[in-house]
């Protein structure tokens, strides 16, 4: 293995990294660090659970990483209760938990 820093070349095959390594996140929402604590993510999860009302759905669930607990604190201020925990494949303690809103 050689370690080198990043060049202009690696771009594409750093970008390729980055997408793999998060693909289990694909699907879920998120703001850029510099548009946060401006009520995006509020205004992102209002908007989730006014849709999901549309059809009828009672609930909404989301998943959050256990090693970020400010996010789990953030979503419980937004009413979301933990439901349950989730192991991914290659740990042997929970990594993630599920958390759930009712939206009647």
């Amino acid at each position: 293995m050689v370690l080198r820093a990043a060049t202009y070349d690696d771009i594409p095959t750093l970008l390729t990294l980055i997408h793999t390594a998060f693909e289990e996140y694909r699907g879920r929402l998120s703001v850029l660090p510099a548009f946060r604590q401006h009520g995006v993510g509020l205004a992102l999860v209002t908007y989730v659970e006014q849709q999901a009302k549309a059809p009828g759905a009672q609930r909404v669930q989301l998943g959050v990483r256990i090693a970020l607990p400010y996010l789990q604190a953030y979503y419980e201020r937004l009413g979301y209760r933990v439901v349950c925990y989730e192991t991914h494949e290659g740990y042997t303690e929970p990594t993630s938990v599920v958390m759930e809103k009712q939206v009647l």
